[in-house]
C-alpha cells in the first residue's frame, strides 16, 4: 500500500498502489484544495484503488479517481476547488440488493402508449397511421 499525490507547477500526480479510496479521496483534496461534498457514499466501496495519473486539470484528475465508482460535478476558482458527488455507483451486497449509498433519480415522463386496436369512432389522419408516408415535396 502507498500513496503519493502532489500537485507542483500545476502538474496533478496521483501515484496510488492498493490504497483505500477515502485515503485517496483526502490525499487529491489536499493536494488541489479541494472541498469534497456528499462523499458519505463513498464508503461502502472498499476496493483498493491503484492508480498512476498525472495532468493539469483538477476536473480530470477527480474524474481519474472516481469516474467509476460515482457521478461527480467540479467547480473551481483560483483559490480553490468544490466537488459534488451526486451519485454513488456502489456494489451490490450478498443478498443482491444495493448497499445503502447516496443516489441521484430522475424521473422521465411516460409517454401513453397508442393502442393496438383502433378505438370506435377515432380516425387517424393519414400522416399518424403506420406505414403511411407524407410527401410535403413541390415542384
Amino acid at each position: 500500500m502507498s500513496l503519493t499525490v502532489t500537485r507542483q507547477s500545476g502538474l496533478i500526480r496521483i501515484a496510488s498502489t492498493n490504497t483505500s479510496l477515502a485515503e485517496v479521496v483526502r490525499g487529491l483534496a489536499q493536494a488541489t484544495h479541494t472541498n469534497v461534498k456528499g462523499g458519505e457514499g463513498l464508503a461502502a466501496i472498499t476496493t483498493p484503488i491503484t492508480l498512476n495519473w498525472q495532468g493539469n486539470d483538477t476536473a480530470a484528475a477527480w474524474d481519474a479517481l472516481l469516474g467509476r465508482f460515482a457521478s461527480i460535478a467540479v467547480s473551481c476558482s483560483s483559490a480553490a476547488c468544490d466537488l459534488w458527488i451526486v451519485g454513488v455507483n456502489a456494489p451490490r451486497a450478498a443478498g443482491g440488493s444495493p448497499v445503502n449509498a447516496a443516489t441521484t433519480t430522475i424521473a422521465e415522463p411516460v409517454q401513453p402508449a397508442r393502442p393496438a386496436v383502433p378505438v370506435p369512432g377515432h380516425v387517424e389522419s393519414p400522416a399518424q397511421q403506420p406505414g403511411s408516408e407524407e410527401n410535403s415535396e413541390t415542384n
